[in-house]
This record gives C-alpha cells, sequence and structure tokens, in this order.
C-alpha cells in the first residue's frame, strides 16, 4: 500500500478520486514549471528571523 493509499484510506470513492485529481494537477503544475524555468513555490520557513542571544549582564538582547 503506498502512502497516498493509506492517507486516502477511509474516504468514499468520490472524494478519493478527488483528492488523487488535485495531488495530480499540482505535481504536473510543478513538472510544468520547473520546465519553464521557475521554482515551485512552497511556503518555508528560510530561517530568517534574528537570533536571541545573552548578553553579559544577563538580559535578553536581539
Amino acid at each position: 500500500m503506498s502512502v497516498f493509499d493509506s492517507l486516502l484510506n477511509g474516504l468514499d470513492d468520490g472524494t478519493q478520486q478527488r483528492t488523487r485529481d488535485l495531488i495530480a494537477d499540482s505535481v504536473n503544475a510543478d513538472r510544468a514549471g520547473v520546465l519553464a524555468g521557475l521554482n515551485p513555490e512552497r511556503s518555508v520557513d528560510t530561517g530568517g528571523r534574528t537570533r536571541r542571544r545573552r548578553s553579559s549582564n544577563g538580559s535578553d538582547s536581539e
């Protein structure tokens, strides 16, 4: 059983097919974008926030 099949387990046939279609559409759109030289859009945390560190007097600073 594939990961996708296990995630779809328990859904009715219509919902399973709609979910498969959405996944296929998303993958196809990402592939088309890559072929066109675009990077797929992803919501990721790039770690751009500043880290807090302790100063010598024990208080937090940014």
